[in-house]
């Protein structure tokens, strides 16, 4: 049972990953590790208050029973209620997410007289719970219910900064960061990413291009090449009245570029295809967002854009209702 599912940070990094413009920039949080090449951000109440999300997305979201993994687990057991309680909340860590590199930030207003104890946590579904004290801040340990499963790691920073990890460093490493009231220096390149990522977006995700990416992204011929020549990735999602994406793919020269291209418009086909096939109702909405993406490249720069409004989705679910 992982603290940060693979599968979860695969889709938001497909569904961000050729998406920002430059509005506002987004802000690099205080807390984000120095060397952190991948940092991914969700406004969750600016979702939840979104009109789209509340005529479309609500109803289903109340229909998902919350999956018994490691994050939902320890979150309920600290009586902390993902949609009224945090505002933005934040991945960082290498390029490919490894469990205990990767630091969870959670801003949002949290009722520190709610924390409940060592024994009282113990006994929601969590083998074992230890709390440790680190100067005036206590930092909870769990355990899984596995016997080989590796502990993970939370402290309330204050009443509005939730901190989380599977290594105790990294919230250490917060925890004197927030105390010293001075983020780390990020490197230039992520800076430079953040900087042209849309502060306005409700979903966001800045990657730099790191070795370890590119192997797992590499194959033979065509693949090898676009894997080799990328650089970085950034981009956004914002839903309110409709959903935007606006994203940009910075490779090493022209002709890669132009094979990004090619190859996200074939992607963008299948995934069209499959939307249709894969649901009767919300399928023919998804075709429709893909079908509006304008993939273009210019010498090394990819970028795509695309928006659905309100009642093109209406449009779409009526459509879609009439044939079944």
């Amino acid at each position: 049972m992982r603290v940060f599912p693979r599968s979860c940070v695969a889709f938001l990094a497909v569904a961000l990953f050729l998406t920002s413009r430059n509005a506002r920039a987004v802000e690099p949080d205080p807390l984000l590790p120095a060397d952190c090449q991948l940092v991914v951000g969700l406004r969750v109440r600016q979702l939840a208050e979104a009109a789209l999300f509340k005529t479309h997305l609500a109803p289903l979201v109340k229909e998902i029973k919350p999956s018994e993994n490691y994050l939902t687990l320890v979150l309920g057991a600290l009586n902390i209620d993902p949609w009224t309680d945090i505002d933005v909340a934040l991945l960082a860590g290498p390029a490919l997410p490894e469990g205990d590199k990767t630091l969870l930030i959670f801003r949002g207003r949290f009722d520190l007289a709610k924390r409940k104890g060592a024994d009282a946590l113990a006994k929601d579904r969590l083998v074992s719970v230890r709390v440790h004290k680190e100067g005036e801040r206590l930092v909870y340990e769990f355990k899984p219910k596995e016997a080989d499963g590796s502990p993970a790691y939370l402290c309330f920073l204050d009443k509005e900064t939730v901190v989380a990890a599977r290594a105790r460093a990294l919230i250490s490493e917060a925890i004197a960061r927030a105390d010293a009231k001075k983020p780390a220096p990020l490197a230039k390149p992520m800076l430079d990413l953040l900087a042209g990522v849309d502060g306005k977006a409700t979903a966001w995700i800045a990657a730099l291009a790191t070795e370890p990416l590119k192997e797992s992204l590499s194959g033979s011929g065509e693949a090898q090449r676009i894997a080799d020549a990328l650089q970085t990735m950034r981009g956004s999602v914002t839903v309110g009245d409709s959903l935007s994406v606006d994203g940009v793919i910075q490779s090493t020269n022209a002709k890669a570029a132009a094979e990004i291209r090619k190859f996200a418009e074939g992607v963008k086909g299948i995934l069209i295809l499959a939307a249709m096939n894969r649901d009767k109702q919300w399928g023919p909405v998804g075709a429709d967002l893909l079908g509006t993406l304008k993939i273009a490249n210019d010498k090394g720069t990819v970028s795509v854009k695309g928006q659905v409004t309100g009642e093109q989705i209406d449009k779409s679910i009526a459509a879609a209702k009439k044939k079944e």
